[in-house]
C-alpha cells in the first residue's frame, strides 16, 4: 500500500509522511497482536520466528513490549526441551507402602515345633523410601526404554499383633517357647536392595516383644537388632517381598521369623541440573544469530 502512495510524495509531503507512520504503526501493533495470538496457541516457534522478524524489520522501534514477549517465549521453549530430555531420563527416587503377614518367632537353635505353645498371627505394615544407584537401562515394550536399579534407603515396618493362640498339640509345652506381641511393634531399618532383586535389611525394635515362658518383654533389658535377607520379584510396580528375619541381642539370644509382604513401588525425582537449564535456556536464544 505504501508503493502505491509513495508517487504522491511530491504532491503533500507531510501528509505523506503523515499517512506513512499511520500505516506502518498499524501493521506493527498487528504484527505484535498476531505474536499474542501465536503465544495464546502455544505455537511458540512461530511466535519466535516472528518476533525476530519484527525485531530485524523494526530496528529503530521502541521494542520493549516486544522484548517482554520475547522473554515468555524464550522460557516456554526452554520448558518444553526441559521437559522433553526428562522423560527421557530415569527416576531416582522410589516409595515404596505396603503390608502383609509376618510370622510366630522361633528361638535358636531350633527344637522340635510341637513345643511352641502359644504363637502370633500378625499382619505388618511398611513404608519406605529409597535413593536408586547403579540404573541400567534396558529396552522395553514397543521401544519404551526401561530401566532397572539397586537401592539404598530406609524403610519402617509396624507389626500389628492380630491374634494369640495356644496350641492345640497334645503335651505341648513352653520349653523354648517363641514369642509375641500385644501392642504395635516398629522396625526402622536401613535397607538396601541388591543385583536388581535380593533386599538386605538392618533394623532396630522399638516395643515389647513378649516371651512365652517369662511372659516378660524379651527387649527391657537389652536391645534387639534385626537382619532381614529376602528376594522381591516384581511386576511392573508391584513387588513381592518375601524374607527371612533374624533378630537378635547381638549376644546369646536370636530368634527367627518369616514375612511376606506386597508393596506399590512409586517412582520420582529426574535427575535434571539447573545448569542444564541454562544451558538450553541460551541454546533456544541462539536462534536469533539466524536472522
Amino acid at each position: 500500500m505504501i508503493n502505491k502512495i509513495r508517487d504522491f510524495r511530491y504532491f503533500d509531503s507531510n501528509r505523506f509522511d503523515f499517512i506513512e507512520r499511520r500505516v506502518d504503526d498499524n501493521i506493527f501493533k498487528d504484527r505484535v497482536v498476531e505474536i499474542d495470538y501465536k503465544i495464546a496457541n502455544k505455537s511458540f516457534v512461530d511466535a519466535y520466528q516472528l518476533i525476530l522478524s519484527i525485531k530485524k524489520e523494526y530496528p529503530l522501534r521502541n521494542m520493549s513490549e516486544v522484548n517482554l514477549k520475547e522473554q515468555v517465549v524464550v522460557d516456554a521453549l526452554t520448558e518444553i526441551k526441559v521437559r522433553e530430555i526428562k522423560a527421557q531420563r530415569p527416576m531416582t527416587w522410589q516409595l515404596q507402602v505396603g503390608g502383609g503377614l509376618i510370622s510366630n518367632f522361633y528361638s535358636l537353635p531350633a527344637s522340635d515345633l510341637n513345643n511352641y505353645k502359644i504363637a502370633t498371627a500378625s499382619s505388618v505394615g511398611e513404608i519406605g523410601l529409597y535413593r536408586k544407584t547403579g540404573i541400567r537401562k534396558e529396552d522395553g515394550l514397543e521401544g519404551k526404554p526401561t530401566y532397572t536399579s539397586n537401592a539404598v534407603g530406609i524403610r519402617l515396618a509396624v507389626w500389628y499383633p492380630y491374634q494369640v493362640f495356644v496350641s492345640s498339640v497334645p503335651g505341648a509345652s513352653q520349653t523354648n517357647a517363641g514369642l509375641f506381641f500385644r501392642s504395635n511393634v516398629y522396625e526402622p531399618q536401613l535397607s538396601f536392595y541388591t543385583l536388581r532383586m535380593f533386599n538386605v535389611n538392618f533394623g532396630k525394635i522399638v516395643g515389647d516383644i513378649i516371651n512365652v515362658k517369662s511372659n516378660q518383654p524379651i527387649n527391657s533389658q537389652s536391645d534387639y537388632y534385626t537382619f532381614t535377607l529376602g528376594i522381591r520379584p516384581r511386576i511392573g510396580n508391584v513387588m513381592l517381598n518375601v524374607n527371612a528375619k533374624l533378630i537378635s541381642d547381638l549376644a546369646a539370644r536370636n530368634y527367627v521369623t518369616v514375612q511376606a509382604t506386597l508393596n506399590l513401588a512409586l517412582n520420582f525425582s529426574r535427575k535434571f541440573n539447573e545448569s542444564e537449564r541454562a544451558e538450553i535456556r541460551n541454546t533456544v536464544q541462539q536462534v536469533k544469530n539466524l536472522y
